[in-house]
């Protein structure tokens, strides 16, 4: 988080502003594919796998965006008497013909 960035204290307690990053080449064959961008609060109590179940569950991004808000939350919730920042960005790649016969990714980023 830019929070972290130049934060001593934060630094102390464990606080990081290098991201885990996971790359992985999308290909045509592949279909429609999507790209979720989450927070630790996320993360802390969902796995990588149950994220990604959830958000290919919705045809709508912000559906499966509110869902893992809300699931985050309610486990943060239940195992703690506060929670984290709990944010998530879903957006859906395809590679549909678009006018003009000219291929564009669409993507909806919520």
């Amino acid at each position: 988080f830019s929070r972290s960035i130049g934060d001593t204290k934060a630094k102390e307690l464990g606080v990081i502003a290098e991201p885990e990053i996971i790359e992985h080449r999308v290909s045509r064959s592949e279909g429609g594919s999507l790209f979720i961008l989450g927070s630790d609060g996320i993360f802390d109590f969902i796995s990588d796998e149950e994220v990604v179940s959830i958000a290919t569950k919705y045809e709508d991004p912000s559906d499966a965006c509110r869902v893992l808000v809300g699931l985050s939350y309610k486990r943060w919730m239940d195992k703690e008497e506060r929670t984290d920042d709990v944010t998530v960005i879903i957006g859906r790649i395809s590679h549909e013909p678009r006018r003009f016969g000219l291929r564009f990714p669409r993507w909806k980023c919520v």
